[in-house]
């Protein structure tokens, strides 16, 4: 008796079990997909509001080429993040110094470029040729 119920619950158990399984494997695919999509929308976020501080990054490798401290802006573009992708922030939980240590980041590698692209100071380079001293800040 107990053998023909279960061969009669055998299909619907085996159903059950592929259900679970096909149910986790869902959770788990959309779990990573979620926190993909949080991760980039992070990063653009973190790259906008280099954007936004970028004419004050100029200033200030402009004026002082030698001592930039561009981690004065991370709390700028910090507080742009955190009022941009608020979902994404709540999904990752990131800290506030993880999230300037990536605006540092972000801010360094915009510094750095900045400054390859404005290329040599041409009028050191003539002093120089001309026999100035050179200085060093």
């Amino acid at each position: 008796m107990l053998d023909q119920a279960l061969d009669l619950l055998d299909p619907h158990i085996a159903e059950l079990i592929w259900g679970a399984i096909v149910a986790y494997f869902g959770w788990v695919f959309r779990y990573i997909a979620k926190t993909k999509q949080a991760q980039d929308s992070l990063h653009r976020a973190l790259g906008t509001g280099v954007d936004l501080v970028t004419d004050a990054l100029v200033a200030m490798i402009l004026t002082n080429p030698a001592g930039i401290a561009a981690d004065r802006l991370a709390g700028q573009v910090v507080g742009y993040v955190k009022g941009s992708v608020p979902g994404a922030l709540r999904w990752l939980l990131p800290s506030d110094a993880q999230l300037m240590r990536m605006a540092e980041a972000k801010l360094n590698a915009a510094v750095a470029d900045l400054v390859a692209k404005m290329g040599p100071d041409r009028l050191a380079e003539a002093l120089q040729q001309a026999g100035a001293p050179a200085r060093q800040l």
